[in-house]
């Protein structure tokens, strides 16, 4: 039972957290073209009345193509479109890998610098030990963490 009350807190952040990453594999299995094309016109399929962007979310549009008679019949505007016709959804989740790639070279690129600041510590390099903080007299509890951004006096 404790364990229930320990894990209790997290569940809505893991409900939450769920929700992002459907929502982010329905973006990213639509094509692409649905975030680089513009589609100027459409029907809403089944009744047949004439629209234009920006889409209402939750539609379903027959759209056309801005520049060709091309006809895509039947598309989903999950959470709507852009004034260009544009599927929002599509372009959420395209932005967002590229977002999580950038994240992602951050974090090595920090854990690259810590282990080799770390290595050169333990080394005993005395230029890291003084760029670091700890090399200027101070105890090793009044460290100061140069990139964590907190400081301890």
């Amino acid at each position: 039972m404790k364990w229930v009350r320990a894990v209790l807190p997290f569940v809505p952040c893991a409900l939450l957290f769920g929700a992002l990453a459907a929502l982010l594999w329905i973006g990213l299995s639509q094509p692409v073209r649905w975030a680089e094309r513009r589609y100027i016109l459409g029907y809403l399929s089944g009744s047949g009345q004439e629209v234009a962007p920006a889409y209402a979310p939750l539609s379903r549009v027959d759209v056309f193509e801005q520049g060709s008679n091309v006809r895509y019949d039947g598309h989903l505007y999950v959470i709507g479109s852009d004034a260009g016709g544009r599927d929002l959804l599509v372009l959420i989740a395209h932005g967002a890998v590229l977002s999580l790639e950038v994240v992602l070279l951050v974090v090595v690129l920090r854990l690259l610098i810590g282990i080799a600041a770390g290595v050169a510590m333990g080394l005993g390099s005395r230029r890291v030990q003084s760029a670091a903080g700890r090399g200027s007299g101070r105890s090793r509890s009044r460290w100061r963490w140069s990139a964590g951004g907190t400081s301890r006096s």
